[in-house]
């Protein structure tokens, strides 16, 4: 560092008056020579000023006179690699991203104690019931698993391991990875963690094929036999394409039957998206929620438990190997063929043009969907109940 002082008696810049400038160079943090200008107004001052830089220097240079035949080796790897590296980081960001990761490294925090945080935070922000519901069950598995393990410790193989280990469905395994990748990428951001291992999950694909839906008779005989409790969620969902979760968390206020134009208010709170959507209510499911309104015990308020045990008890008794979203997805099929119009379809089903039309597009005729949208509760008749078989 060289310092050095000179006198203006004729002042400089913006002093109109003698001044005094002391100068000197030193390394910033990236380890460039920059050079660093004071003005005192005294030679007294000046003089104070260089001793105080001087000072510095010898202090600095006794801390660090030293190197290492290792750390000059590091300097000169480092030099080479720089040099043959376009757009490499300098020194200085490259030692302390090492440092960084380091020092994440050593933490010692368990997956367990990763899991408990990650659910702390989805309690903290808010999330809804079923999402921390859903988040809870399924790092429970891995906590399992992996629970005394340092979360540091988990590789993106132990993670691929466990998740095909599961023999789960290529979107379960989608949602798995999600909920795996919440813990790591949180316990990223705090610097429990070197790097996020969930980051570089590779889904199996999912073999293309028509989503499963009921034909109009299929829905006809489950709607016959389902139960009371169960029975205006079925209708929203076939006939209104609303999300099961949305539905179990609807009022009967929110459902508009009134008017020239029924409709459901799917509110923010309710919606799986976070965005309002008014879908319309056909005449039959009008006709189908006008007589569910009236039946004991039809209050859409029910537990997830029930709702399944109320769902399987009618597809056994209508002859339906159940599958989740068959509702939903015959809803978009038969919605799709009516209007020909997969954004309309799309705003409908709180969903996106493009996915709407990949799945729905020509997968069924304009006459089935008029008869999808013409099942009635007084056309059912016991005859039309299916034998049991798979769809």
């Amino acid at each position: 560092m060289k310092i050095s002082i000179h006198h203006h008696p004729n002042g400089k810049k913006s002093y109109q008056f003698p001044v005094w400038e002391v100068r000197w160079s030193e390394r910033d943090a990236t380890g460039k020579a920059v050079t660093k200008t004071a003005w005192p107004k005294s030679k007294r001052e000046a003089e104070a000023l260089a001793a105080e830089k001087r000072r510095e220097l010898t202090a600095h240079g006794a801390a660090h006179a030293s190197v290492s035949s290792s750390e000059r080796a590091a300097l000169i790897r480092f030099r080479e690699w720089q040099r043959a590296t376009p757009g490499a980081p300098d020194l200085s960001a490259v030692v302390e991203s090492a440092i960084e990761a380091f020092s994440a490294a050593q933490s010692t925090i368990t997956v367990t104690e990763a899991i408990r945080q990650r659910l702390e935070d989805a309690e903290r922000r808010k999330l809804s019931p079923r999402h921390q519901a859903d988040l809870k069950s399924r790092l429970a598995r891995f906590a399992t698993a992996f629970g005394m393990r340092p979360l540091s410790a988990v590789t993106v193989d132990d993670l691929s391991h466990w998740l095909h280990g599961l023999g789960v469905a290529p979107k379960t395994w989608e949602n798995y990875s999600l909920a795996l990748g919440s813990v790591f990428s949180l316990a990223l951001d705090r610097g429990q963690i070197p790097a996020n291992p969930a980051s570089k999950l590779k889904a199996p694909k999912a073999a293309p094929s028509d989503p499963a839906i009921l034909t109009p008779q299929q829905a006809s005989a489950l709607l016959a036999v389902a139960d009371p409790a169960i029975l205006p969620l079925l209708v929203l969902q076939a006939f209104c394409g609303v999300r099961r979760a949305e539905s179990e968390r609807l009022t009967w206020g929110e459902i508009k039957l009134e008017g020239k134009e029924p409709f459901v208010e799917l509110t923010s709170a309710v919606t799986k998206t976070n965005r309002r959507r008014n879908p319309p209510i056909p005449k039959n499911a009008v006709a189908w929620l006008r007589t569910c309104r009236g039946l004991p015990g039809a209050s859409l308020e029910i537990s997830l438990s029930a709702y399944r045990r109320h769902l399987e008890a009618a597809s056994a008794a209508a002859g339906i190997d159940w599958s989740e979203n068959l509702l939903r997805h015959s809803f978009g099929t038969y919605r799709l063929a009516v209007t020909k119009n997969a954004a309309q379809v799309a705003e409908e089903m709180g969903n996106s043009p493009g996915v709407v039309h990949s799945h729905y597009q020509n997968t069924t005729s304009r006459e089935n969907a008029r008869a999808w949208f013409n099942i009635m509760p007084e056309k059912l008749q016991p005859s039309e109940l299916l034998p049991r078989k798979s769809i």
